[in-house]
């Protein structure tokens, strides 16, 4: 900041000041003028524009809407001003202010931004407009693509993918997923192999391409070639590849236990409006956010009486869940700002939205009710055939000990946003001679870095109680979760849903990042 900039006590003398230090690009100089001037000219939209410019190249993004905010009040038709706070919102996820900052505007930056911002919120028919009128620019490619593959233009989305795989761009993998989900549900299982399988050999399209093939296998009854397409070793943060290869790996399991679930019945009405579905079911998110997007559906289907469709996704398997695949596209419920607001999932104030499709309702997070928590106990009973593998878990810690003590260290895919472990160490530090005959069990995406941190306590882990399940000790890591006394939970979904399930624990533990410490919390009561 430049302290010493001197000040004009003109302010006819400070505006010329400004505009030399403007075009000079000298923005810390110009920056201390236009804050001296703003009460003198807070009604010259020109001024405004200038402000807003100034406080943005200088990282000041909050004074820059003020600025901005002032200018739309004062002449909302101000075309680079409207464009510049729509770009804005955008980029904090106010996508409502976006788009009515951006709605009229005829620039290319304009409807780019525009699209991008209903293509954000899953309005794909509206986000199809805008981005059709800037289609040739290469950022929009793979979102109008998307787009025209949501709005049932199959054809065009094809020939567009197609196209895109055809680059050398890193995105590669989501046209390849996306064009496997036009083949197979088309139906043209020639075209799909014969197109997936030169992709498997590509690292940026392989996890996708290989996901599809498995999904396909499954689909067809093969699951020695989905297991073989998403073996269990192949590590993948992916939604999609994750389900595909835990699904796989549950069928695996049933078939070794000699157990089967229900088959799911058919639609009461299928060929009504009245159904709600999730088609972004087991596609957006691994587990923990799959959880999430149930619990907003079948929240606000509970509510008004409405039956639920639902994908292959693995909550199906695991829990005591009997929905019907879905029947038909359903018109997709927008998301607001980037999130399901509570009212959208609960429908209070907005009504039954029947016919629907909930798109990734991830948002909920975050914004949990008492009777969110409730209905999750309620819908989530795994079901009993998986006993056998799980209910030893604790019987192995139980023997060891009277109070079982679980600690969740996530740190693989939360760059970031992990608490350090001495966090973990002082809390256990005082914790540990209170409690009647403690046992620890470590549940962690890295035991080999965290449990080095907790030899003290003679930390076990999955593999000193039980013989780990293939791509599945995520899942007996959650059953104990699910069934400890005490908890301390990581950053994530995860283990808030292991907590949000488990109706014996005693206490519960969480990082508090202000206070750089675990603290104590109640899962049916702080959200």
């Amino acid at each position: 900041m430049a302290h010493d900039t001197f000040i004009p006590i003109d302010p006819i003398d400070r505006i010329f000041a400004l505009n030399e230090a403007f075009s000079a690009n000298d923005m810390p100089t110009a920056q201390i003028l236009s804050r001296s001037l703003i009460d003198f000219c807070c009604k010259d939209p020109s001024f405004l524009f200038i402000c807003g410019v100034i406080e943005l190249r200088l990282g000041e993004m909050d004074v820059a809407r003020d600025r901005l905010c002032q200018l739309r009040a004062l002449t909302p038709s101000h075309a680079h001003g409207m464009e510049l706070l729509g770009v804005l919102y955008a980029q904090v996820g106010e996508f409502d202010e976006a788009i009515a900052c951006l709605q009229n505007l005829t620039t290319d930056d304009a409807l780019r931004q525009l699209g991008f911002c209903y293509y954000n919120i899953s309005a794909f028919a509206a986000a199809l407009i805008p981005l059709e009128k800037v289609c040739q620019h290469p950022s929009v490619h793979l979102p109008f693509a998307k787009t025209c593959k949501e709005v049932g233009l199959l054809q065009k989305a094809e020939l567009l993918l197609r196209k895109f795989l055809a680059t050398d761009l890193p995105e590669r993998h989501w046209a390849a997923m996306w064009l496997g989900e036009i083949l197979t549900e088309q139906k043209r299982w020639n075209d799909l192999r014969a197109t997936m399988h030169p992709l498997t050999s590509d690292p940026a399209t392989a996890i996708a391409a290989r996901t599809v093939l498995a999904a396909v296998a499954l689909g067809e009854g093969q699951l020695d070639q989905a297991v073989r397409w998403l073996p269990a070793d192949q590590k993948t943060n992916w939604g999609h590849a994750f389900s595909v290869q835990t699904i796989s790996q549950l069928q695996l399991l049933l078939h070794e236990l000699k157990e089967q679930i229900p088959t799911r019945p058919d639609h009461p009405y299928p060929d009504s409006d009245v159904g709600l579905s999730c088609l972004s079911l087991g596609s957006a998110g691994r587990f923990a956010h799959q959880m999430v997007d149930y619990l907003g559906l079948r929240y606000h289907a509970d509510c008004y009486g409405l039956p639920v469709e639902t994908p292959d996704w693995p909550g199906h398997y695991i829990f005591e869940l009997n929905d019907p695949f879905p029947t038909k596209r359903r018109k997709q419920q927008i998301r607001r700002n980037g999130l399901w607001l509570e009212q959208q999932v609960t429908g209070h104030g907005v009504g039954a939205l029947a016919g629907r499709d909930f798109y990734s309702i991830g948002g909920l997070v975050g914004r949990f009710t008492t009777d969110h928590v409730r209905k999750a106990r309620q819908i989530f009973a795994i079901r009993p055939q998986w006993n056998p593998v799980l209910t030893p878990l604790l019987d192995a810690l139980r023997a060891r000990g009277r109070t079982v003590v679980s600690v969740h260290i996530r740190m693989g895919d939360l760059s970031g946003n992990t608490p350090p472990l001495n966090w973990y160490v002082e809390w256990l530090q005082s914790l540990w001679p209170t409690l009647d005959s403690p046992v620890l069990y470590l549940a962690s995406d890295d035991l080999q870095a965290a449990l080095p941190a907790f030899a003290a306590y003679q930390p076990l882990s999955l593999n000193d109680i039980a013989v780990p399940r293939p791509a599945l000790e995520w899942l007996q890591d959650f059953y104990v979760l699910m069934h400890s006394d005490v908890v301390a939970n990581s950053a994530g979904g995860f283990c808030m849903m292991a907590n949000i399930l488990n109706i014996q624990g005693r206490q519960f533990f969480r990082p508090q990042f202000q206070q750089k410490r675990l603290i104590s919390f109640s899962p049916l009561k702080d959200f």
